[in-house]
Formats: structure tokens, C-alpha cells, sequence
């Protein structure tokens, strides 16, 4: 068990530095508590999903410093149909990825790794949307349209 007011987080070329206002322990394992009624299990349910977003919205920010460049693109892409099926959502998205591989080594003659990064996101109404980050050159509008197919 050890106590630091320090967390050093490496991403890339970022070195990232919190500091606490308290001592934080770590390498602990608590033995639990007291048990909780079930308005308390509520708000804890609703912390744990508030901290964990934040440490996934962190996350792909470390992951975006580490892997792109200010010459990355950043593509959203929606569906014209109201897709709310996540497994559908997700074969669509593979297969646009698949095309967009063969696009840019065929047409493009574009050799280096392709890189992205994709949020999966729902819309108001429950339709799913892609936010995607990549290391592709330049793609004019109507080929990534061709390419997505789907709006």
C-alpha cells in the first residue's frame, strides 16, 4: 500500500500531471461496507456512470493525442434511416471501413497503416451516429458518401 498526491499519465508526446488535494492510497483492496437501501444503490449507480463516462471521454482523448495529428480528419457518420439495432449499426460501419482500406490503397495509392479511432454515439430520438478520427489523406465529399452508403 502506498499514498501519492501525484498521477503521471503518458500519451505520445503528451505527459499528462494531476495532483490531489489529498493523498490518495493505492494497491488496496477494501472489505466492503455497510449495506446500502436500494435509493442509495440508485445514486451510487448513477455516480459509477458519471465517472465512468469520464474516464472513457479521457481516454479517447489520451488515445487521439497518442495516435493522430492536426492533419487527421474527423468524419461523423449518420444513417438516413433511423437505425437504433447497435449490431446492424456496427456491420455497417465494419463495412465501411473494408471499403475505405481498399479506396485509399487502390484509388488513392496511399501505402502507409490506416489508423481511426470511433465513437459510437445516440442521437435524441435512439439513432446511432459514428464520430470517427483517422489518419487518411483527403477524401473528397462525394467518394466518402459513395463509400458509407447509407446517408
Amino acid at each position: 500500500m502506498r499514498f501519492t498526491d501525484l498521477k503521471l499519465v503518458a500519451n505520445g508526446h503528451v505527459l499528462e500531471v494531476y495532483e490531489y488535494e489529498k493523498e490518495v492510497c493505492s494497491g488496496f483492496e477494501g472489505q466492503g461496507g455497510r449495506r446500502k437501501n436500494d435509493e442509495e444503490k440508485s445514486e451510487r449507480s448513477e455516480e459509477i456512470r458519471k465517472t465512468s463516462s469520464a474516464k472513457a471521454r479521457n481516454e479517447v482523448r489520451r488515445q487521439v493525442l497518442a495516435n493522430f495529428s492536426e492533419r487527421s480528419k474527423f468524419v461523423t457518420l449518420t444513417f438516413k434511416e433511423n437505425i437504433t439495432d447497435i449490431q446492424r449499426a456496427n456491420t455497417y460501419f465494419k463495412n465501411f471501413i473494408k471499403r475505405l482500406k481498399y479506396y485509399l490503397k487502390a484509388k488513392r495509392k496511399w501505402q502507409a497503416d490506416f489508423k481511426y479511432l470511433a465513437v459510437l454515439e445516440f442521437q435524441d430520438r435512439g439513432a446511432v451516429h459514428y464520430h470517427m478520427m483517422c489518419n487518411s489523406p483527403y477524401v473528397p465529399q462525394r467518394d466518402l458518401l459513395q463509400l458509407w452508403r447509407k446517408g
